[in-house]
């Protein structure tokens, strides 16, 4: 069995209940789940590994790989379109980023924060929020700037 930090693909590789995971630098609960598993004499669940099997397959991964070589089209030079920031831009959790009870756990950074009133904002607008939601919402000025500069916040592009 597995013990995987919840970092980067980890989160979302299998589904959560076929894979142990915990927060990252949390080293007491995967110490706590390890002797559990050596206990118990846990071994790899058979539903994990038919998961694996379906989905990441030696050869469904070749099979995948040469579909995408053998079917690519030459495409149109992509055309550099500026997208300014304004008022009216909505905003979401950046994808390297996850939530946990008020805090929050960042890829690049490799540390957790807790920022209740970002919390509190993705709980009211799950779907993104704009700047004079945010405020509604309670968010403090030049909050959602320096959310967004820190790398917590990404613009929702149309």
């Amino acid at each position: 069995p597995t013990i995987a930090a919840r970092v980067a693909t980890h989160r979302e590789l299998l589904p959560e209940p076929l894979l142990d995971r915990v927060h990252f630098d949390d080293h007491d609960t995967a110490a706590d789940i390890a002797a559990d598993i050596i206990r118990s004499g846990r071994r790899t669940a058979s539903a994990t590994l038919a998961y694996l099997r379906e989905h990441y397959g030696v050869e469904r991964q070749w099979r995948r790989y040469a579909e995408v070589i053998l079917g690519a089209t030459r495409r149109p030079s992509l055309t550099y379109r500026l997208r300014p920031r304004t008022a009216a831009t909505r905003y979401r959790l950046a994808p390297w980023c996850y939530e946990w009870e008020g805090g929050f756990y960042h890829d690049y950074r490799a540390d957790h924060t807790m920022m209740p009133r970002l919390a509190a904002l993705l709980s009211r607008h799950p779907d993104g929020f704009d700047a004079q939601q945010a405020a509604a919402a309670g968010s403090a000025p030049g909050d959602l700037e320096h959310w967004y500069e820190e790398g917590y916040l990404v613009p929702i592009l149309d």
